[in-house]
């Protein structure tokens, strides 16, 4: 009885079993079926596989840098002197990471009082970020700030600069470090005054950190070293 109590008003055909539509045949009607029960997973798995290659491109093709040089001044470098700079030190480097070539990345921060409280600090926090990181080897700094800033800090005789083991004009007292001041490098157009650019400073601090660690680190050191000596060799 409570069967057909449910059932009243409900016809013969109604209740008649009507099996499934059969299966596209064609190659248009399986992808009209595909595309309609899997739209947003096909979608989805696309961009997973485009930024996936995106990502590997990107690291497949990225420029890796043999050297980074960190150059702390109180103007600003024209991208001219930049340029002539990081050349001067991609040709007495080595090709470390062996892709085929010499790489050298420099890095110029205006460390000027001068040039607005926001972008004076940030470079100056990202230069002593370095320092404190350990991740830049190679600097050239402003005059004032090794001596007005770093010097103190170096109390009991601890170095900043490890002896370059060099003997040219312009080298330090202690050997730790070399001042471009005399180089025939700052006479060169490149690192003169171009248009609202200020020629380069006419003296500046190379020097590579004294640091200890690892056999790796040490090593990377040592390769900063003779990278250091072969420049003020070429330039001295």
């Amino acid at each position: 009885m409570a069967r057909e109590r449910y059932l009243v008003g409900v016809s013969q055909e109604e209740l008649a079993y009507t099996p499934p539509p059969p299966p596209p045949s064609t190659p248009q009607g399986k992808w009209e079926n595909f595309w309609y029960h899997y739209k947003w997973v096909t979608i989805g798995v696309l961009f997973v596989l485009v930024a996936a290659v995106v990502v590997i491109a990107h690291e497949v093709t990225k420029v890796r840098p043999d050297y980074t040089v960190c150059v702390a001044t109180q103007q600003e470098l024209s991208l001219q002197a930049t340029t002539r700079l990081q050349a001067a030190f991609e040709a007495v480097g080595n090709d470390r990471n062996g892709d085929g070539k010499v790489v050298v990345t420099v890095q110029s921060l205006n460390i000027s009082s001068e040039t607005g409280t926001t972008y004076s600090l940030a470079n100056r926090q990202t230069l002593m970020a370095h320092i404190a990181a350990r991740d830049v080897l190679l600097f050239a700094l402003d005059p004032s700030y090794y001596h007005e800033t770093l010097e103190p800090l170096m109390d009991d005789g601890t170095l900043f600069f490890a002896p370059i083991g060099v003997d040219a004009v312009g080298v330090s007292e202690d050997g730790t470090y070399w001042n471009w001041k005399e180089s025939p490098l700052l006479n060169e157009a490149d690192m003169q005054a171009i248009d609202i650019w200020q020629a380069v400073p006419t003296e500046l601090y190379f020097g590579v950190r004294h640091i200890g660690g690892n056999e790796k680190e040490q090593r990377e050191r040592e390769d900063y070293a003779q990278l250091l000596k072969a420049f003020v060799a070429a330039h001295s």
